[in-house]
């Protein structure tokens, strides 16, 4: 089965939540300390955008890029990377949508 728009939180933790994790990491930094770093009050967000729940705000990738001491620009080809996987996804979910609904 094709994966629907709702099933992405897979491709968002592939592309961007293991980035993350692999900078916070290397940055020697807890998701706490990430997380209180950007004025979060709980690790839960940064967590989140870890395992592929969410992603992060565009607002905080300035401040974020800085935390981790990573170029921008790896942080925008991460997105970039997410954003197109989903793309793609949904682009094969509505094909076989309406493969499907042709048959009947």
């Amino acid at each position: 089965m094709r994966k629907t728009p709702y099933e992405v939180s897979g491709i968002r933790q592939r592309t961007v939540g293991r980035a993350l994790k692999l900078w916070r990491e290397r940055a020697n930094l807890s998701q706490r300390d990430v997380a209180m770093a950007l004025g979060y009050t709980t690790a839960q967000f940064v967590s989140n955008w870890e395992r592929g729940v969410a992603l992060p705000p565009f607002s905080v990738l300035p401040k974020l890029c800085r935390i981790l001491s990573v170029p921008p620009k790896e942080i925008i080809v991460a997105v970039e990377t997410c954003q197109d996987q989903m793309h793609k996804a949904e682009m094969e979910y509505l094909t076989a949508l309406f493969k499907g609904s042709s048959k009947r």
